[in-house]
């Protein structure tokens, strides 16, 4: 974490690039999930996907499956539930409008 008394060299050590971050993410994603399925989905859209394979690489497994105040499964549970509920909230909308 930075702070206000630190000096811009101390800044840049603590700052960590975005390539580290990457990479370190990559690393992460594949002791997960295995090496075949993270490239398969690296790849699934070619050159147009790369941007966003670098930034969930980055930030999502880079940064914030790194942070230790959770651990790894309340985080995937927490993952789950978040990219379930608009599903359940359209279903739920569905439901509703069912003669």
């Amino acid at each position: 974490m930075l702070a206000a008394n630190q000096t811009p060299d101390q800044r840049r050590e603590t700052i960590m690039d975005d390539k580290e971050l990457s990479e370190r993410g990559l690393k992460l994603r594949v002791e997960m999930f295995g090496r075949e399925a993270v490239e398969k989905r690296m790849n699934a859209f070619g050159e147009f996907g790369k941007p966003l394979q670098h930034i969930i690489n980055a930030y999502a497994y880079g940064d914030v499956w790194q942070r230790s105040a959770l651990p790894p499964a309340v985080k995937s549970l927490t993952m789950v539930a978040m990219m379930g509920q608009p599903v359940i909230r359209m279903n739920y909308a569905c439901i509703l409008k069912v003669p």
